[in-house]
């Protein structure tokens, strides 16, 4: 049988009446262009400051296609030493202002006041000074 794009998108609306979805994303433009977006989900928001260590783990990536960017990612480690997806941000370079824009919006975002108990995961051998008064 042959799946049509209006069939699928039904499917997709029916499955999500009877499931709760919230999204926290923030969008920028700069004029009509895209400037940066951050996106969690409630629902691992939540999970990961319950049950999650204290550890946020940030990683970056590139994105091939014809408009590029960079795909900036904070995750957490579960009981279960698995990883737990905290939020995403897309950005158009990796820079120190992209993620001092990033790690700010998911301080916020996770509503962290008093930064002692967590420890902060990346994969750079040297980390800005200027980004330890966001940790």
């Amino acid at each position: 049988m042959r799946w049509s794009n209006t069939s699928y998108f039904g499917t997709m609306v029916m499955n999500l009446e009877e499931v709760t979805l919230a999204v926290a994303s923030f969008l920028n433009l700069d004029g009509n262009a895209f400037s940066t977006l951050y996106m969690s989900l409630d629902a691992c928001k939540r999970g990961f400051l319950t049950a999650c260590r204290p550890i946020i783990c940030l990683d970056g990536c590139h994105i091939k296609t014809k408009y590029g960017g960079q795909i900036l990612t904070a995750v957490g480690i579960d009981p279960n030493e698995c990883i737990f997806l905290i939020g995403i941000g897309i950005v158009e370079v990796k820079s120190l202002v992209s993620w001092k824009w990033f790690l700010e919006t998911l301080k916020n975002d996770l509503g962290i006041d008093n930064t002692y108990p967590w420890t902060i995961m990346t994969d750079k051998q040297k980390v800005k000074t200027a980004l330890y008064p966001l940790l």
